[in-house]
């Protein structure tokens, strides 16, 4: 038994907009296209106008229910497209009075989102209604036949064997019996309708749908073959929506609190995140089980697959992997939009019902405008450093937490400098970084350049940078670039290939001196893990590595904030980051090859067991309110 409060997940609540359309739209339809730059190109809602509406709608009936579980989770909507739709008169059209609304959206995916064709030929509805009865309508999940569609197929069709006769294809179906044609496409409860001998009428039908008559189209109907060779062609054409365009849109989605659902699952942790992900984020969801296993707290993990383009291969949480989340609060260990593209694939039945709480990781100072109907999908938000949590300040009345993200050094073998071909008597600076989170925020150009400032060719023989790449098979032209700066100089060294972590390690702890002049950091683990391998360090004194690198252990580089380029950044439009002053890293660096700063007697924040005792005294806040909400719920039960 669970006692609920506001139980409707947010995604799943209809938009209100000023326009008829054919069916209403739900939050999680915009949330998906908020998260597909290529379908908000191809369907340009912020521009307002009906027929973008209208092909969106087909496109989440048609391809979106096939991808995204949350579609096929609002039974609204499916009761929405089985309704009748009244498109305009046509002489001799067989199908008259036949189409649903599904059945037309089924039309516009298959014309490519192409009207005209639809409203006005025959042809095009009979290849329409065809493929519908062929299978199309079980593709979609959409295999109900409401009373009034019945009626009217019976009257137009007097036997099923006429029925049968008109989705025949001669080329396709050529010496296939009726039973056949029947079992191939799922028709068995169409035929049955008709053996049956009563008239369905007894039911009122539905109100017919009408399209509105401001939808613009094509003075001409465009055949199949030409839409399908032109429609990709077009979608290059078209611009991608600003922010504020996608904040336009996204605003539309149901801002209320969806907090307060209350059930008897017992009190523990689900995780969600990239547990066999070999990236930064990855890590963050084994080291916050690892904090949690500190203070004996149950928990699980919930995988989840990021792009195809990253290794799954690290295997060291597969111990407390499960499929099915089994306690009371749910943490998502990724970004916000992440955990929304995680809802909408899996649907939410993992989030109804339990308590849910954000821990995202973000790098610029605010969380963008079009992604804050994420707040509502939560009941809280953990910010991975005070930064962070700032960025989140608009989140009001969900509260935001700062929690850092732990850390530690996991045993690794010591390997010599020759084993990854570096001078064996020479001062190291090194910097890493994954192409997947950013070149231009981690500025490895920048690096560079204070290197070559700091030490000019000719100068300082007994010095040397390490750069260390993940993923370079993704591409970037400014990597490209970097590679051409590095192959004039000698004294940089690039290492381009996977390693595992505890190799990576290896690499670090074989150099001196960590050099980060990154524009933004939403926690910094490299730098941290740099502190406890007892590294000196050089980086720029903004974002959230500020949280731990505090001097005398660290040189923070000054720096000026710039406005970023629209290529810069995801969401980044009208955002600042740090610009770190090149020579005032120089002098850093020279001063620390000359004179060492002292790093011992430090007190780590982000160990796994102080982080893990944080989470604690949060979580078990967080069970006795729930505790105390499900006690009051139960009262007011009795009392009823």
């Amino acid at each position: 038994m669970a006692y609920i409060y506001n139980y409707e997940h947010p995604l799943k609540r209809r938009i209100e907009l000023q326009f008829e359309l054919p069916t209403s739209v739900y939050g999680a339809m915009l949330a998906i296209w908020h998260l597909r730059p290529a379908t908000q190109r191809r369907f340009p809602l912020h521009r307002g106008r009906t027929r973008d509406w209208i092909r969106f709608l087909a496109w989440c009936a048609t391809d979106g229910r096939k991808d995204y579980a949350i579609l096929r989770e609002i039974p609204e909507w499916d009761e929405e497209l089985s309704r009748p739709l009244n498109l305009p008169e046509l002489q001799n059209d067989r199908w008259a009075g036949v189409f649903s609304v599904a059945m037309f959206f089924s039309g516009l995916a298959t014309y490519r989102w192409s009207l005209s064709a639809l409203l006005k030929t025959n042809r095009a509805r009979h290849r329409v209604a065809r493929a519908f009865w062929r299978g199309r309508r079980h593709e979609l999940g959409l295999s109900y036949l409401p009373n009034w569609q019945i009626n009217i197929l019976k009257k137009k069709f007097q036997s099923s064997d006429q029925l049968l006769s008109i989705i025949r294809i001669s080329k396709q179906d050529e010496g296939l019996a009726d039973s056949a044609l029947i079992e191939k496409y799922g028709l068995q409860d169409l035929i049955e309708c008709y053996s049956n001998a009563d008239v369905l009428t007894i039911e009122q039908n539905p109100r017919p749908i009408h399209l509105s008559e401001s939808v613009g189209i094509s003075p001409l109907p465009i055949p199949l073959t030409l839409i399908r060779k032109i429609a990709p062609i077009l979608q290059f054409f078209k611009s991608n929506p600003v922010e504020s365009d996608r904040a336009l849109v996204t605003s539309k989605i149901s801002r209320d609190n969806y907090s307060q659902t209350i059930s008897n699952f017992p009190f523990g942790i689900n995780l969600f995140g990239y547990a066999n992900g070999e990236l930064g984020i990855g890590e963050d969801v084994r080291l916050v089980a690892q904090a949690l296993e500190t203070q004996t707290i149950p928990f699980c993990i919930i995988n989840f697959k990021p792009g195809d383009n990253i290794s799954q291969s690290d295997h060291s949480a597969d111990r407390w992997l499960v499929s099915q989340p089994s306690y009371a609060i749910n943490l998502f260990c990724m970004t916000g939009i992440e955990q929304t593209r995680y809802v909408c694939e899996n649907g939410a039945q993992h989030v109804e019902g339990r308590y849910n709480i954000g821990l995202w990781p973000w790098e610029l100072p605010d969380w963008p405008e079009s992604c804050r109907y994420t707040y509502a999908c939560i009941d809280e938000v953990w910010g991975i450093s005070q930064y962070t949590a700032n960025a989140h300040r608009f989140a009001d009345p969900q509260p935001v937490v700062p929690m850092t993200l732990p850390t530690e050094i996991t045993p690794f073998e010591k390997q010599p400098r020759k084993n990854f071909g570096l001078p064996e008597k020479t001062y190291l600076y090194y910097f890493a970084f994954d192409i997947n989170s950013n070149a231009t925020r981690k500025n490895p150009e920048g690096v560079i350049q204070a290197f070559q400032k700091a030490f000019p060719k000719g100068t300082v023989p007994d010095v040397g940078l390490v750069l260390k790449i993940s993923h370079p098979e993704t591409g970037c032209k400014l990597w490209d670039k970097i590679r051409g700066i590095a192959s004039s100089d000698k004294r940089i060294h690039i290492i381009e290939r996977t390693m595992r972590r505890a190799e990576l390690l290896a690499l670090f702890d074989c150099c001196d001196c960590l050099l980060s002049l990154h524009r933004a950091e939403g926690f910094g683990r490299c730098l941290a893990e740099a502190l406890l391998l007892g590294k000196q360090i050089i980086t720029t004194g903004f974002s959230g590595n500020v949280d731990f690198c505090h001097e005398p252990r660290v040189a923070l580089v000054r720096y000026e904030m710039i406005d970023l380029r629209p290529s810069d950044y995801m969401w980044g439009n009208g955002q600042k980051w740090a610009n770190p002053d090149l020579n005032h890293a120089a002098e850093l660096m020279k001063s620390i090859h000359a004179s060492a700063r002292n790093i011992e007697n430090q007190r780590f924040e982000f160990l796994p067991e102080i982080v893990g005792k944080k989470y604690s005294d949060r979580l078990h806040e967080i069970w006795n309110n729930l505790k105390k909400i499900r006690g009051n719920a139960l009262t007011a039960h009795s009392l009823s």
